[in-house]
């Protein structure tokens, strides 16, 4: 799941970085996240259904936020918690596998 998220905004940054869009904005809503270039095209707008474990942790972190723009301070706390979350996640399965 994390990974997918993690896939999903890389290739948002490839975008931005190669100049076909301007930038990006993220929103996370009560089931999925959305991303969406700016200025967007609908179609260009892209969703990612969360797990519960996710969405719990960006409403603890991420509360106050309704709309994190890519390169935000509230964009490298997203990127932060998926790290952190995906080294948690890699952590138990090895303690698990052992």
């Amino acid at each position: 799941m994390i990974e997918k998220v993690q896939l999903l905004l890389q290739e948002f940054e490839q975008k931005q970085e190669a100049g076909e869009i301007e930038t990006f904005t993220v929103q996370i809503f009560t089931d999925s996240l959305h991303i969406k270039p700016e200025p967007g095209l609908a179609s260009a707008s892209q969703r990612i259904d969360l797990s519960t474990e996710l969405l719990l942790t960006f409403e603890i972190f991420l509360s106050d936020t309704k709309v994190i723009v890519h390169n935000s301070p509230e964009y490298l706390t997203l990127k932060s918690l998926l790290n952190t979350q995906g080294t948690l996640e890699r952590m138990a399965q090895n303690k698990t596998q052992e």
